[in-house]
């Protein structure tokens, strides 16, 4: 029979290389190894999935295992002590199915769900979109990062931005959507929002559709938004309130796009960072005043964006040998 602390260590995964080879012969040794094991490791799996598992399935799954004991002999060539071991081995097994059992009758009965968080990374270059449980649409721009959970509890949805993204929310008045970040809170019931919150830029976020109320982390500052409306924050510059913003242009990037409408050069310029997945420093900045619009589309290579720039006749740029590119403004 199989070594019991080897059987616990292969169901929580934390088998060594030794581990895994001995289970490989263990389970070679005879087929009806593989089947018990088997059947011991889907009773295991559903300790991960009782809050979202039938009762019945969990009652099918001990009694077939239970069976499969009952009709499994044992050889009368092994003497009195093989056969205490034996029942003490399956006793063990038994007993963690039983203790299984009433885990799962008062998780159940709780109704909480689970607390595993999921986490998904969007590379510099590129861009992605999933949808969440509660039926949220959420697309994320690149090199930010989504935290969420695989379903969410009773009060309200949490989710932890790093990045950029646009969130289509679900409905439920009883239950409000919260993005959080390191500077702020979004909450809102059922909207459609842009939220950009990259380390070390200006915190912004644009409401499409809907209202959001955004609070900073120590809840000093509150604010809702209303369609149309965008707040960003910054330690230099603080709260600022925007009215009449074209929520299309801020979401462009989710089609590949970007505009630019009256924006400082280092703004464009980390775009372009993350869009090519390249390092750009600016030699000589102009003042903060100075802002361009432009319009990239998602064809447009490095190149062209580069030779657009140039055409403004105020920009001009370079190669260097470690693969970086120094953009030079012109001074008037």
């Amino acid at each position: 029979m199989m070594n019991e602390q080897l059987l616990i260590r292969f169901l929580m995964k934390q088998c060594s290389a030794e581990d895994i080879k001995s289970m490989d012969r263990w389970v070679s040794a005879d087929p009806s190894h593989a089947d018990w094991l088997y059947e011991m490791e889907h009773i295991w799996s559903l300790k991960d999935e009782l809050r979202f598992s039938d009762k019945q399935q969990i009652k099918k799954s001990y009694h077939r295992f239970l069976s499969g004991i009952s009709r499994r002999p044992i050889p009368a060539t092994q003497d009195k002590r093989w056969k205490i071991t034996a029942f003490l081995r399956y006793a063990v097994a038994i007993l963690l199915v039983g203790l299984l059992a009433v885990n799962g009758y008062y998780l159940l009965r709780s109704k909480k769900p689970s607390l595993a968080m999921n986490t998904i990374e969007v590379p510099v270059g590129q861009r992605a979109s999933l949808l969440l449980s509660d039926g949220t649409k959420v697309w994320l721009n690149a090199g930010s990062t989504l935290s969420y959970p695989s379903a969410f509890g009773e009060k309200k949805r949490l989710v932890s931005l790093i990045g950029e993204a646009f969130f289509e929310v679900a409905h439920d008045t009883d239950k409000p959507f919260v993005v959080q970040s390191d500077r702020m809170y979004v909450e809102v019931k059922g909207t459609k929002f842009c939220m950009k919150t990259y380390p070390e830029e200006k915190a912004v976020v644009t409401l499409a559709e809907g209202s959001v109320q955004v609070s900073s982390i120590d809840a000093g500052y509150r604010a809702m938004l209303k369609p149309n409306e965008q707040i960003s924050y910054s330690e230099q510059e603080g709260w600022i309130l925007t009215e009449n913003v074209d929520t299309e242009l801020t979401r462009s990037w989710i089609h590949g796009e970007l505009y630019f409408v009256e924006q400082p050069l280092s703004e464009i310029t980390k775009s372009l960072e993350r869009r090519f997945g390249v390092r750009i420093q600016i030699r000589n900045p102009l003042s903060t005043n100075d802002t361009y619009t432009c319009h990239f589309r998602e064809t447009d290579s490095l190149e062209q964006v580069l030779f657009l720039l140039k055409e403004t006749r105020q920009l001009d740029y370079r190669k260097l040998n470690d693969g970086i590119i120094e953009i030079l403004t012109i001074k008037k």
